[in-house]
């Protein structure tokens, strides 16, 4: 369990350097001098398990980022999941096969939903689903659709928190986990209200770090990061391991860059300027870049140990500051106590999710009509929103009214907005009921309805 709870400790605004030892090249493309080299050597040794391997071609792919059916894969045998059970004592053999025979309806459906779906990876995710490490939900954003092109998400860092988490066991621990009513990470909004009790418990828990620094959620893990996660959380550390000394967070904006080696950083203690570390992993806009790419006025947020030395740090770049994001919205959230900031959520075409702030001045137009607040927004709205940092500053919304037929197949009720799925002719498709417009305990499976919409929420139900 400990070593469960050590995952993902570099799943913050940082990938933390591992020290090489002493080895030859173990992959083409991993040199020794490679920050995540001693890790990666470590995840395809097959004595360790072989968690990662490279291709034919003696690659591994250190930058590649990490799709959600090749982490499956990498969760699931961390989980006890084995291919070969040829041995095993037949309790686990059944599990295996209960596992699989539990969740096959949900693959095929998948696999006929999605042409890309990935057949090979069924019974490792069949095996986190019975282990509950994924949930139902977890596993049908396994790929994602814009008209008629589909992709295979890529794992993000706040998803991979949740899933380690319930690894880890602490499932219950999380349910219960009481919110902070501060915000530490500079990014908190991007954050989705799904993920945040996992992120912050895992905060706790000192899996993840970033006071004063940035999380990062939605970036998407590489295969290097990965193999350093692993290589901490499992691998055995020698009983006489030197201490590494204590690091400091510092965070603000860097006000000069020297000679690519050191980086003056004006925060609130005043502006200091530090060395940077050769092993030092630096991190530009969620892409791993050199000291090079950084200027004068980025964000910055750094771990300094304790020789003043920068080991990892996390710029943004003044134009992610201010930006445009065009997408669908796909929820809201009203304010978690009095006087808080409702979140809007907006997914772009690629299926990138955003939740972001949304302030008393935020301005909002609405086919063209301005909007009060964002009362007269729908879910399924196209949306174009300008950003400041991780909050609305301006949005234009366009909505569309329509009616749809068909039979109702399921239901789907909470507290804030409640989902309904009907049966088309052309297909199946879901829409949302506010509670305050229609009380959706009057509605039963195998009705059927003629549904007034406004974008993708009901405005108005017939019983046919």
């Amino acid at each position: 369990m400990k070593k469960l709870l050590m995952l993902f400790a570099l799943l913050s605004m940082f990938a933390l350097p591992v020290t090489a030892l002493a080895q030859t090249q173990t992959f083409r493309d991993v040199p020794t001098s490679h920050f995540a080299f001693d890790a990666i050597h470590w995840v395809s040794d097959p004595e360790n398990g072989s968690f990662m391997v490279g291709d034919a071609g003696n690659n591994f792919h250190p930058g590649r980022h990490i799709n959600k059916f090749e982490a499956a894969q990498i969760y699931a045998m961390a989980a006890g999941f084995r291919h070969v059970t040829h041995g095993l004592p037949e309790s686990e053999r059944a599990v295996f096969a209960r596992s699989f025979e539990t969740w096959l309806p949900l693959l095929n459906e998948m696999a006929d939903e999605y042409s890309s779906w990935s057949r090979t990876v069924d019974r490792e995710i069949a095996f986190l689903l019975y282990r509950e490490i994924l949930t139902p939900d977890d596993v049908r954003n396994f790929v994602t659709r814009t008209d008629t092109t589909e992709q295979r998400a890529f794992l993000t860092r706040q998803q991979a928190v949740a899933w380690i988490l319930r690894l880890a066991g602490e499932s219950d621990a999380v349910a219960a986990f009481a919110l902070p009513p501060a915000t530490p990470f500079l990014d908190d909004a991007q954050i989705s209200h799904v993920y945040r009790r996992y992120v912050y418990h895992a905060r706790d828990l000192g899996i993840i770090t970033g006071d004063g620094g940035y999380m990062n959620p939605v970036a998407h893990l590489t295969r290097a990061e990965m193999a350093v996660v692993f290589r901490n959380a499992l691998a055995e550390k020698p009983e006489n391991t030197p201490d590494t000394g204590q690091t400091t967070a510092v965070s603000g904006t860097i006000s000069s860059v020297h000679l690519d080696t050191h980086v003056g950083i004006t925060s609130d203690a005043g502006t200091n300027v530090f060395p940077v570390a050769r092993t030092a992993v630096v991190m530009l806009d969620n892409a791993q870049r050199s000291v090079a790419f950084l200027r004068e006025g980025m964000a910055i947020a750094a771990l300094v140990d304790e020789q003043g030395n920068i080991i990892s740090l996390s710029a943004r770049s003044i134009e992610e500051r201010e930006r445009v994001i065009q997408g669908i919205i796909t929820d809201f959230v009203p304010p978690q106590s009095p006087g808080g900031i409702p979140m809007l959520t907006i997914e772009n075409p690629y299926g990138d999710s955003f939740e972001l702030r949304i302030l008393p001045a935020t301005q909002f137009v609405r086919n063209n009509a301005p909007l009060l607040g964002l009362n007269g927004l729908r879910i399924g709205d196209a949306i174009t929103a300008e950003l400041y940092t991780d909050s609305v500053s301006r949005a234009a919304a366009l909505g569309s009214t329509s009616v749809v037929r068909g039979r109702l197949t399921e239901i789907r009720i909470t507290e804030r907005i409640s989902e309904i799925t009907l049966e088309l002719e052309e297909g199946i498709a879901s829409y949302f009921i506010r509670p305050e417009l229609f009380d959706v305990y009057t509605l039963r499976v195998g009705m059927h309805l003629s549904v007034e919409l406004d974008s993708s929420e009901v405005m108005y139900v017939n019983f046919v």
